[in-house]
């Protein structure tokens, strides 16, 4: 079975830790996390990690791979958790349909879901969550025909794989490390870090999602398709919100590095399609931080071609 989880995100990481791997620092703060193959990067270094994360997806891949460091998903709740549950709301299989998702796998998401409220504590939740996303992320990867015929034991089956796959994934990196579904901006203020590591948000921001994580946010929260708005309105300010123009994304940038200056060591990725060019950037950077390295390497994407990747060093 083929594993489709981040490749791209683990080449960037592996360039990430070789050219950070001389810097001195102990707790790196990650905000605008997503499916963090870079936080956990820096967690088997033996470093602490906070991550921020705006969706509750996302928040629940950080408590699983990256807060987590001795919870497992045992034989006897994996079992459970496939158990036929007549309590489930209909939430994922009444839209599946416009995700190119079969209605078998929106009814086979919905009992995952109800199921996995019966688990004890909230990392094995986190856990259950994280591996029902890896599942999404499978199914659709394929195309609609295929998926249409794939029966409910072959998910069932995908499931199981992936329960396995995270439980070889918790280790105790040796520091303490958290996963917060939180406002990075708001939470950078409060952090206790000697470095931070991001990868630019993009100039539409994180809230507009695409339909793979709509669908992740539909299956976690359990809420329907016309409250999935509501519950994200307002939860961002600044940088990782919608920003209309070039000028405006700087300031939005500049915001956020100037309510990031406790923080000595700064490390943030973007590559060519990045809102502001490389120079613009990291004069940016500059500005608010002083002394700044620019880096750059082509990274292969999962599906083939490269992209330019930049990262940026700043010492404050």
């Amino acid at each position: 079975m083929p594993d489709t989880y981040s490749t791209s995100k683990r080449a960037l990481a592996g360039w990430i830790w070789n050219c950070a791997r001389t810097l001195d620092f102990h707790t790196i703060f990650c905000p605008f996390t997503g499916w963090p193959s870079v936080p956990v990067m820096f967690k088997e270094q033996g470093k602490g990690v906070v991550t921020a994360g705006l969706l509750e997806s996302y928040a629940h891949l950080g408590r699983a791979l990256v807060e987590n460091s001795d919870e497992f998903l045992d034989a006897f709740d994996a079992d459970m958790l496939l158990q036929d549950n007549p309590e489930r709301e209909q939430r994922v299989e009444g839209v599946c349909n416009a995700y190119g998702m079969a209605p078998a796998h929106g009814a086979w998401l919905d009992n995952l879901r109800a199921n996995i409220d019966r688990l004890d504590g909230p990392l094995k939740q986190s856990m259950a969550m994280a591996a029902g996303l890896r599942v999404i992320r499978y199914l659709l990867s394929f195309d609609d025909a295929t998926r249409d015929v794939m029966p409910d034991q072959d998910t069932s089956g995908v499931f199981q794989y992936y329960v396995e796959s995270m439980n070889q994934k918790v280790f105790d990196g040796g520091e303490p490390c958290e996963a917060h579904m939180r406002d990075a901006l708001e939470l950078v203020r409060a952090v206790n870090a000697d470095a931070m590591y991001f990868y630019l948000p993009s100039a539409a921001g994180y809230l507009d999602l695409s339909p793979e994580e709509r669908i992740m946010e539909l299956f976690v929260t359990g809420c329907i398709e016309s409250e999935l708005d509501a519950r994200l309105d307002g939860r961002a300010a600044g940088l990782g919100t919608p920003a209309a123009t070039p000028e405006e994304y700087a300031d939005k940038l500049r915001g956020f590095l100037a309510a990031s200056v406790h923080i000595p060591l700064w490390i943030a990725a973007f590559n060519e399609n990045a809102p502001l060019d490389e120079k613009r950037i990291a004069d940016i950077f500059r500005d608010c931080a002083g002394g700044v390295e620019v880096l750059e390497q082509r990274i292969a994407g999962p599906h083939g071609g490269a992209a330019r990747e930049y990262l940026i060093i700043a010492r404050r």
